[in-house]
This record gives structure tokens, sequence and C-alpha cells, in this order.
């Protein structure tokens, strides 16, 4: 099972052991639209993979489905099997989040986190809704 984006909704793939963390989220990412979830939240990047990850889940508590924020994202070049795990958690990579890519310094000055290059036209267009030119 592959619960999505830090809700009690989830997908049951097929998925091989062979298959990479990678393949495994852009799976997700097509299955996704087609949910209820997807429905009512569509995904913020729907065609970059890279702005998201998969991670361990809470597993002795109340709230199982909610990822585990302490340790790293599964590593993408390795295989699921890897892992040994039957529940995994699909989100958004929080650098990417777009509540936080802005942020306001002391002096007012919009600062930009860093983020890949691939991102760097939407960001632009986010600043400029922003009204912020970037460089």
């Amino acid at each position: 099972m592959v619960y999505l984006v830090d809700t009690p909704n989830y997908l049951e793939l097929h998925i091989s052991r062979q298959s990479s963390v990678e393949e495994v989220i852009k799976q997700v990412m097509r299955k996704y639209p087609g949910t209820k979830l997807g429905s009512e939240k569509p995904l913020e990047f729907p065609d970059n993979p890279n702005a998201y990850e998969l991670r361990l889940l809470e597993d002795d508590s109340e709230d199982y489905y909610l990822p585990i924020y302490e340790i790293a994202a599964l590593n993408r070049n390795k295989k699921i099997g890897e892992f040994d795990i039957d529940m995994i958690a699909f989100c958004q990579v929080r650098r990417r989040q777009s509540k936080g890519i802005l942020q306001t310094i002391t002096h007012g000055t919009p600062r930009l986190h860093p983020l890949e290059e691939s991102n760097y036209n939407q960001l632009k267009s986010m600043a400029a809704n922003k009204g912020v030119t970037l460089a």
C-alpha cells in the first residue's frame, strides 16, 4: 500500500520488488489523478517526479499513515525490494512545497531556497505572481 500525501487515503499497487523507488513514484503519479483524492487535491507538480518522494511510515501510532520525516526518504535509485516494506508514504519533497519557496529575510527582500535548475521556470512564474522578479 502507498499512502497518499499525508492522508489515510492509499493506493494498492502491484509493484515488482525489482522496481526502483523512482519507478514507484512515477507509477503513483500516473494512478493518483484517478483517485478521489487526486480529483479533490491534484498534484502540485504533476510532471515532475523529482518533486515527490517515498518515506517510511509511523507504524506505532494512531497516525499510521504519516511519513517519518526524521529519517531520509527512500533512495530513489534503490530497488524497492531492498527495503522489505509493505506500506510506504508518497509525499511532496518538503523543500519544493510552494508555501516555502520564497522566504522574506529581515530587510523584506525575497530570498530563494536552493532548488534544482529544472524547477527554475516554475519558481520564476510563482515569483512573478508574488510581484518578485528573479535574476
